[in-house]
């Protein structure tokens, strides 16, 4: 991870210890997360920054938390339909999100993420900033002022379309991070990945917010690389 990230990485975990201490002792904070109270109060009140092991343990201790907290922004209906956009227009949650995905994929260089020109845009823009990268989103049509593009086409039964990225936007050896708001049938992410292969890029994980009907746990069996999602729906009747 790029020395930047690591940092922001520091101070999202102390704005969790704060963000906690507003409803909690120290002593119950310490008993939580096994840090003692003198080492959590410097960590409130910003004197110093956590190590990086302990920056993602108070991360990881955070995440049942903030899945909670998602998971009240969805509703789902009588017909399986769920609604997701009081998650994505969260603009404060996204980025406690985006700091869990980074968490998530540490251990690896990103170069850039990948995503589609729809719902997935916010959550991959919160963690293309957490991470200083670039965000690329393929499109169902061509911009104009670009004139030469990566193509993709997508079959979904009887409703065909295509994908657009800039050439050039993705570059051969780029190491390339999927996100996308949800894992339904998996046709995007595989498409997006077959975008990838087209310009010999490396992609190196997949992250989406909701996982529909175990869509994510489905592509995990297809790739080689880690699926990670926050939530996980059934919509099944």
């Amino acid at each position: 991870m790029k020395k930047e990230s690591l940092i922001r990485q520091r101070l999202f975990a102390n704005s969790i210890l704060r963000q906690l201490k507003k409803t909690q002792t120290y002593d119950s904070l310490s008993h939580m997360l096994e840090i003692p109270v003198p080492v959590l109060a410097r960590y409130v009140k910003g004197h110093v920054l956590p190590s990086n092991d302990r920056t993602r343990y108070i991360i990881r201790s955070y995440e049942q938390l903030l899945k909670e907290e998602a998971r009240k922004s969805i509703s789902i209906n009588d017909l399986g339909h769920f609604n997701h956009l009081p998650l994505l227009y969260n603009t404060t949650l996204l980025q406690h999100v985006a700091a869990f995905v980074v968490s998530e994929f540490s251990h690896m260089d990103i170069d850039k993420i990948l995503s589609t020109s729809t719902d997935g845009l916010p959550i991959a823009y919160a963690v293309g900033f957490e991470l200083g990268i670039e965000v690329i989103y393929a499109k169902k049509k061509k911009e104009i002022g670009v004139q030469k593009f990566i193509e993709q086409q997508v079959y979904v039964g009887v409703y065909n379309y295509t994908l657009y990225i800039p050439e050039g936007s993705l570059r051969k050896g780029d190491h390339v991070l999927i996100v996308d708001d949800a894992i339904r049938s998996q046709i995007t992410c595989l498409n997006l990945i077959e975008l990838c292969e087209k310009v010999k890029a490396i992609p190196v994980g997949i992250f989406a917010l909701i996982s529909v009907n175990e869509g994510a746990k489905k592509l995990a069996e297809k790739v080689s690389f880690q699926v990670k999602n926050l939530i996980s729906l059934s919509t099944n009747p």
